[in-house]
């Protein structure tokens, strides 16, 4: 994979907001009790898909040096591994929400950036390549959300 510079960030940033619009398009008229019901058995849901991507989203905050939204307490529950039954009740709102706030974090946080910093090793890979990744993975889940809404007899959210 070539090197994540700050020439990317722009990019990487507007493909976050325009996956935070659409899930918030998509969560619209969603009913709570459908957002807590999984399409598969032993599935995830809505709702802890939204939780999971503030989680990754935390992640990135945390690799720029920006301010969490969650601590890891709280994150748990979302969190790689975890079961989407052990979720709170908790409106999916708050979690569109808390999306948007973490939104405007990583914004002022890549505008901060440099190659420097972009090049820097984080665990295996690079700080650059984690943001990519993380944006990645976002869209993966973005995806899964459309059939959320269809699998519960709503229209596409996109058109």
């Amino acid at each position: 994979m070539p090197a994540v510079t700050k020439h990317h960030l722009p990019i990487l940033l507007h493909v976050l907001e325009r996956n935070r619009a659409l899930l918030a398009r998509i969560a619209d008229g969603v009913e709570p009790a459908a957002a807590r019901t999984a399409l598969v058995p032993d599935g995830s849901h809505l709702q802890w898909m939204l939780g999971h991507l503030v989680v990754s989203r935390d992640g990135l905050l945390a690799a720029v040096g920006g301010k969490r939204a969650w601590s890891e307490e709280r994150a748990a529950p979302y969190d790689f591994g975890s079961v989407a039954g052990d979720t709170p009740d908790e409106p999916v709102s708050d979690l569109l929400a808390t999306l948007a706030m973490q939104q405007e974090r990583l914004a002022a946080a890549f505008a901060s950036l440099d190659d420097d910093v972009l090049a820097r090793p984080l665990g295996r890979s690079t700080v650059g390549e984690t943001l990519e990744f993380g944006t990645w993975h976002e869209s993966y889940h973005v995806g899964q959300a459309t059939l959320y809404r269809r699998g519960v007899g709503l229209p596409s959210a996109i058109g």
